[in-house]
């Protein structure tokens, strides 16, 4: 893989996927509901052009649709690729783009590019919003949460991870960009608590949560600090409430009580 500085537009074409005409594209959130995709009117209309979609306007969960050489790309987003499109004389415009937070497209090898770009992605956003947390964590005299403590947490995704109950509410962490603002700062190292369940923001800037409260004396001596949050902020701490995503429900059942 080419470095960030050597990232070219031939390799952002590698990294993307095509969206050709009659591509078919599933959407989970929407009952399962199919799209065909045609972008012919689009590719006549914005050539050398690059346009961003995200359903929550995170950028970690943001798709890029660039047309070039008359066809029609979309890659995950990532810094070096906005780089590399600006870099070639990209102009930024504002067109429908497809493949946007939990879409895929319906044939299985594109399916599994798909997927694939898409962890790549995440890899490379997160190695730089890790290192910026870490650098600002380390002036505010905070100490990392030791690995055999985080064992035993869940690690919230930067996807959406709903829940339902009494309220049906949809969790996300507590910071939630891949590019670090200074007003983020102040949420490193704070925890919060409610109904037997504890929520922190470790000093890499990932928010993770444990069942009980016995942790807080570790995370103090971390130098983390209490916080009021409100309950939307505090993962799976109404009462009852179920998780709907099976992967993470299966991950918190497993947890035992800290």
């Amino acid at each position: 893989m080419a470095d960030n500085n050597k990232y070219s537009l031939e390799n952002l074409v590698e990294d993307s996927l095509e969206a050709f005409k009659g591509m078919k594209i599933f959407h989970p959130f929407l009952g399962g509901q199919e799209e065909t995709v045609d972008m012919t009117e689009k590719i006549a209309k914005f050539p050398r052009s690059y346009s961003m979609c995200s359903c929550t306007m995170d950028y970690r969960i943001c798709t890029i649709g660039f047309i070039y050489n008359e066809k029609y790309y979309v890659t995950p987003f990532t810094h070096k690729a906005i780089k590399a499109l600006k870099k070639a004389g990209f102009k930024e415009r504002n067109f429908a783009v497809p493949l946007v937070y939990t879409e895929y497209p319906d044939d299985k090898e594109l399916k599994e590019k798909w997927l694939e770009l898409k962890a790549k992605a995440h890899i490379a956003n997160d190695s730089g919003f890790v290192k910026a947390c870490s650098i600002y964590s380390k002036k505010k005299g905070l100490t990392p949460i030791r690995e055999e403590v985080l064992s035993r947490c869940l690690e919230m995704p930067y996807r959406h991870v709903t829940g339902y109950g009494r309220f049906h509410r949809c969790y996300s962490p507590i910071i939630r960009a891949d590019i670090f603002e200074l007003e983020d700062v102040e949420k490193l190292g704070i925890y919060a608590q409610r109904n037997n369940v504890t929520v922190f923001v470790n000093t890499t800037g990932h928010t993770y949560v444990v069942k009980g409260t016995a942790i807080i004396p570790e995370l103090e001596a971390a130098g983390f600090k209490f916080v009021e949050l409100s309950e939307d902020k505090i993962p799976f701490s109404d009462i009852g409430m179920e998780i709907y995503d099976e992967e993470m429900k299966a991950k918190w059942n497993s947890l035992e009580e800290f």
